[in-house]
C-alpha cells in the first residue's frame, strides 16, 4: 500500500463516522476531540512511500493530534466492520472547516490497483490539532446528522460494543434514566432486555433532537 498526502481545501460537505454514544457526548459538549496523534498516522513500514505536505512535517510528532474526515458519504457500506462499529454520519461544512488554524489536509490512499478497482479506494481529510485541543463550537460547522433506527441500534449491539470500548458513558446515561446500581452492575456483564436498549436509545435519541441540527434516521 502507498499513501499521498496533499495540500487542498475540499469545498461541499465531508463527513465523519461515530456511533450514537460519542455523537451524543460530541453534541453536549459541543467540541470534537481525538487522542491520536500525527505520529500514530503513518505506519513506519509506509513512511518511504509518503509523499508529505510541508503542514505534515512540520506536526509530525507526538504534540499534535488530528480528526479524520472522509470524502466517501457511503464508506460504511463499503467496509462492513465500519458499518457495525460506526453506525451514524455527521455531515460537515468543509469550508468552515478549511478556515481552522492549519486548515483541511487531504489523504489518498492509493491501495492495490485490484482494490481501487473494485472501489476499495479511500480519501480522507485530517484536521491538524495542537495536543489537548479540540474543534470547539462543533455544531456550527455541522450540516445535518444521520442517525440509526432502534432496530438498527439494537442489530449491531451498540450497548455492548459501548460495554467494551468506553462503559462509563453507558453508566453516566444508565444513571441518568434512574436505573439502580445493582441493574447497572447487571447491564455491564451484558445481561440486558430489549426494552433496556430502547429506554437507551431513546435518551440518545432525544438528546440529539435537542440539539435543533437536522437529521434523518436509517435502518
Amino acid at each position: 500500500m502507498s499513501y499521498k498526502m496533499f495540500e487542498a481545501k475540499y469545498l461541499g460537505s465531508i463527513y465523519h463516522f461515530t456511533n450514537l454514544f460519542y455523537l451524543n457526548n460530541i453534541l453536549k459538549e459541543n467540541k470534537l476531540c481525538s487522542k491520536r496523534t500525527l505520529s500514530d498516522l503513518i505506519d513506519n513500514e509506509y513512511q518511504e512511500d509518503l509523499q508529505k505536505p510541508a503542514i505534515i512535517l512540520k506536526h509530525l510528532n507526538s504534540s499534535y493530534t488530528y480528526i479524520s474526515f472522509t470524502r466517501d458519504k457511503n464508506l460504511p457500506k463499503r467496509i462492513s466492520m465500519i458499518d457495525t462499529l460506526f453506525t451514524c454520519r455527521i455531515d460537515f461544512d468543509s469550508s468552515k472547516l478549511s478556515n481552522l488554524k492549519y486548515g483541511l489536509n487531504s489523504i489518498s490512499y492509493f491501495k492495490k490497483k485490484e482494490n481501487v478497482q473494485s472501489g476499495l479506494d479511500e480519501s480522507e481529510e485530517i484536521i491538524i490539532l495542537d495536543k489537548g485541543k479540540c474543534i470547539d463550537n462543533i455544531k456550527s460547522f455541522i450540516l445535518k446528522l444521520k442517525i440509526p433506527s432502534l432496530d438498527r441500534f439494537q442489530k449491531y449491539s451498540e450497548i455492548s460494543k459501548i460495554i467494551d470500548v468506553n462503559k462509563s458513558l453507558l453508566i453516566e446515561i444508565l444513571q441518568d434514566l434512574n436505573y439502580p446500581s445493582e441493574k447497572i452492575s447487571n447491564i455491564l456483564l451484558y445481561n440486558y432486555d430489549s426494552y433496556i436498549e430502547e429506554d437507551v436509545y431513546m435518551y440518545l435519541f432525544n438528546n440529539i433532537k435537542k440539539s435543533n441540527i437536522a437529521f434523518e434516521i436509517f435502518n
